[in-house]
């Protein structure tokens, strides 16, 4: 369409077969493999926010070691070396084509959601934004990981960037983002999630 409007997608896209599969209205956005998306990052709306992790007991579960004292706290202690992850909030734009491609001519279509980032990955972006912050960018994944190509140095959404500062205003408080760190646990939690399974246990 050349109205200037956009459709703005929350809590349902299309599946490959054409079908409304429903997901969340802050869904982490991630290529299968094989796959192309074409996204942008919405740093200067929200900050990203990072966290040390574990991954324990099928779940990620946030670090309590303090920045200037790694390894200190019981959790890596018990556990091991925790990892690291960064999550940012971002755009997809639903209606590039599989290889990414965008024409000019054609209105975005969109849906906020936030996407993770390792060390390497977050590098990667580091890089593409330094050079033309607010790029947008090919998100892939194949065989040997994810990858982060620039796509353009002026970011599609201009055209409609009203309408992506309405979409995003309810995750403004970056409350949604610090949710997808993982679990936040006291100390007393985790002697309870390692020793009994469970962080709310209580002895009978």
């Amino acid at each position: 369409m050349s109205d200037g409007h956009v459709d703005m997608i929350f809590d349902e896209i299309l599946d490959t077969r054409g079908n409304a599969a429903t997901l969340s209205s802050f869904h982490q956005i991630a290529p299968k493999l094989g796959q192309i998306l074409r996204v942008s990052l919405l740093t200067h709306l929200v900050q990203p926010k990072a966290s040390a992790y574990h991954w324990y007991r099928q779940q990620f579960v946030r670090c309590n070691s303090p920045k200037d004292a790694p390894g200190s706290s019981m959790c890596c202690q018990k556990v091991g070396k925790p990892s690291w992850t960064c999550v940012v909030m971002a755009l997809q734009y639903v209606n590039a084509d599989q290889d990414g491609k965008l024409s000019g001519s054609v209105v975005p279509k969109f849906r906020v959601g936030y996407i993770s980032l390792a060390r390497t990955a977050y590098k990667q972006v580091s890089e593409l934004m330094s050079e033309a912050p607010g790029c947008d960018i090919l998100y892939s994944k194949d065989t040997d990981g994810y990858h982060f190509v620039g796509a353009s140095r002026s970011p599609s959404w201009q055209s409609v960037s009203l309408q992506v500062e309405e979409a995003a205003t309810r995750f403004r408080d970056g409350q949604k983002l610090v949710s997808k760190l993982g679990k936040k646990l006291t100390d007393m939690e985790w002697k309870n999630l390692i020793a009994h399974g469970s962080p709310q246990w209580e002895e009978e």
